[in-house]
């Protein structure tokens, strides 16, 4: 799960960027001042905050967040919301494709 969450983040990484280019915006206040300029930086960051925070979910994958959560279960949740995440960004590069 953990493998599947880092590969979701690095397309969402790729298709916020593409997006960019045809005019979106980063609504993530934490991502958004680090899309400006080549995109490295927020590649970077990115690729660099998932994985820590999936290498820490992952070693602690049998304690309970906030004593309620498995954290096994957070990594479920991260991975469904980037599937949600990288169909909507693909969903609004077919528009982009079909109204240019």
């Amino acid at each position: 799960m953990a493998l599947v969450i880092v590969l979701l983040s690095c397309a969402d990484a790729i298709l916020t960027l593409v997006l960019m280019q045809h005019g979106a915006t980063e609504v993530n206040p934490v991502m958004a001042p680090l899309v400006t300029g080549s995109g490295r930086s927020f590649a970077f960051w990115k690729f660099a905050l998932t994985a820590s925070g999936v290498i820490v979910l992952t070693i602690l994958i049998r304690t309970r967040a906030f004593g309620i959560f498995p954290a096994g279960a957070i990594l479920y949740t991260a991975a469904a919301g980037y599937i949600v995440l990288v169909g909507y960004e693909l969903w609004l590069l077919d528009r982009i494709g079909s109204i240019g």
